[in-house]
């Protein structure tokens, strides 16, 4: 699979989507059962590594936000802190369209260089507020 998810920690409190070489937006989509799965699994928040080192958005991105926007990570009950890894520039200015169309992205969503920064930036939220899952306006 061109998207894999995988639970990122053993206390199942971070989940982390590979998005690799290639990987289309019908892959995307064939992916979003399995994160929902993931998210359905446990009664605690559950924050989002999604990796995109190595790889680049599909053309037609701005077009797949309101879908994105709506996917089990940003959506979900049990869904926390969305951490991006990798910062090419065109995906920097995707999630800044992201954040200002929908509003709700902009505490829940945010971009780091590699994943040890993405672990040590959830490991602050959950030090500061442990098990608090977004409110309805989707920030922590």
């Amino acid at each position: 699979m061109k998207i894999t998810t995988e639970w990122d920690d053993a206390e199942h409190t971070i989940m982390r989507v590979t998005y690799h070489a290639g990987w289309t937006w019908h892959d995307l989509e064939a992916n979003l059962p399995i994160e929902q799965g993931f998210l359905d699994s446990v009664d605690h928040r559950i924050d989002v590594i999604a990796d995109f080192r190595d790889t680049r958005l599909p053309p037609g991105a701005i077009s797949h936000l309101p879908k994105i926007a709506n996917s089990p990570p940003y959506s979900h009950p049990n869904s926390g802190f969305v951490v991006m890894v990798g910062s090419p520039m065109f995906m920097q200015e995707v999630v800044g369209v992201y954040k200002s169309v929908y509003g709700q992205a902009r505490q829940k969503l945010t971009m780091v260089h590699d994943l040890n920064e993405a672990r040590a930036l959830i490991a602050k939220k959950h030090a500061e507020e442990p098990d608090k899952k977004p409110d309805e306006s989707g920030t922590i």
